[in-house]
């Protein structure tokens, strides 16, 4: 079974954007799986040379199809990263502002643009539609190589909702938190740096800076514009940030940095990894897993993965390396291809392992290859 997941916006490089929905779809990407196997993944950008573009996907599209020597037609399905509902929602926006769009129906119009970007003709019926969160989650838990984890997901916004929590077992994920657009953790880190004469994408920029500040100076004053709540749970309060005046004039981007500006990066890492801590604290004893599966934009904060890889709360971390909007062209595959097929990932580790035990001698080699094919694919991880 091909699967081909993508990530990105609803049109050609060559076209202007119809109605406003800002960068809503950037990091662009195409992901081609195999019978659960990934065979190709590139993000448009290495291509196109737009940085995080919000296009179409094409040129990653005509990669992934002409490196594995398939055409389009072959495909089974093809999965984009949001509901239905929430494309919908876009392709109604746009409507408002494009006379041309025809439609608000979301298979009809991919099919549409898939037309005009390829000029074949493709069965509506083969597109699905996987939630954003679902698949980050998914492209961090397939390739964790663990049977259960507790799945956190933490970015900026996507489908009105900042992050949220599941639990995954198998092929299967179980939804058992959302954390709505309000207590972004993702939109809190980029509405500070923003006083360091940064913008969005700069933030891995802050997270450097931080290490040279010291985070008790502005402890205080950061602990205002949050507060930890029982279960797990915190309120954010954008609208003291503004306080940040007080410390003084905001930097310009390409004005030297003073240790104000450090001591700001330092304390507003502190607040990140309260906040990320406070949550995944909570649900590691709500839940007893062991594992713990990390994706979504925050989780490419190195520095607070790394402390909660040193906390020792879980004997397991992975964190998913295409964390940004990119790795959701991968889950959303993934994501498709399980519920299509929902023992695929039947043949684990522990599985293995238990065949190898109970064969015979001469068999043997059979089930090092079978397990050698998993760690090729990063189904499973091998660790000393």
């Amino acid at each position: 079974m091909l699967v081909l997941g993508f990530s990105g916006g609803f049109e050609l490089i060559s076209e202007e954007r119809p109605g406003n929905l800002g960068n809503a779809f950037h990091d662009a990407a195409c992901v081609l799986v195999e019978d659960g196997k990934v065979v190709c993944a590139i993000e448009e950008e290495r291509l196109n040379r737009i940085k995080h573009t919000s296009k179409f996907p094409l040129e990653s599209l005509h990669f992934c199809l002409k490196s594995h020597g398939v055409q389009l037609q072959d495909v089974d399905f093809i999965a984009f990263y949001s509901s239905m509902e929430y494309a919908q929602t876009s392709l109604k926006l746009m409507f408002l502002n494009n006379p041309q769009l025809t439609t608000i129906e979301p298979r009809i119009f991919f099919q549409n643009l898939f037309r005009r970007a390829l000029n074949c003709e493709i069965d509506e019926d083969k597109f699905c539609f996987v939630p954003h969160h679902y698949a980050h989650a998914m492209s961090a838990f397939a390739f964790s190589g663990y049977e259960s984890s507790l799945i956190t997901t933490f970015d900026g916004e996507g489908e009105n909702s900042s992050g949220m929590i599941f639990e995954g077992k198998g092929t299967i994920l179980k939804q058992i938190a959302d954390i709505p657009a309000s207590q972004s953790l993702g939109h809190f880190y980029w509405e500070i740096i923003t006083f360091l004469g940064y913008s969005e994408f700069d933030e891995y920029k802050v997270m450097g800076l931080a290490p040279y500040g010291n985070p008790e100076k502005y402890r205080d004053l950061f602990q205002t514009f949050y507060t930890l709540l029982p279960n797990g749970d915190y309120e954010i309060y954008g609208d003291r940030i503004i306080s940040l005046f007080d410390l003084g004039i905001p930097r310009r981007k390409g004005e030297p940095f003073t240790q104000t500006h450090k001591d700001i990066a330092a304390s507003l890492q502190e607040a990140l990894e309260d906040m990320v801590f406070h949550v995944i604290k909570h649900q590691k004893q709500a839940t007893k897993h062991k594992n713990l599966c990390l994706a979504g934009g925050v989780a490419h904060n190195c520095t607070l993965n790394g402390r909660v890889l040193r906390s020792g709360m879980f004997e397991n971390v992975f964190v998913q390396p295409a964390a940004h909007d990119a790795g959701c062209a991968l889950g959303s595959a993934l994501y498709a291809y399980y519920q299509a097929n929902p023992m695929a990932n039947e043949k684990t580790i522990e599985n293995l392992l238990n065949k190898y035990c109970e064969t015979e001698e001469g068999k043997a080699k059979d089930i090092i290859h079978d397990l050698m094919e998993l760690w090729s694919q990063r189904l499973i991880v091998l660790r000393p």
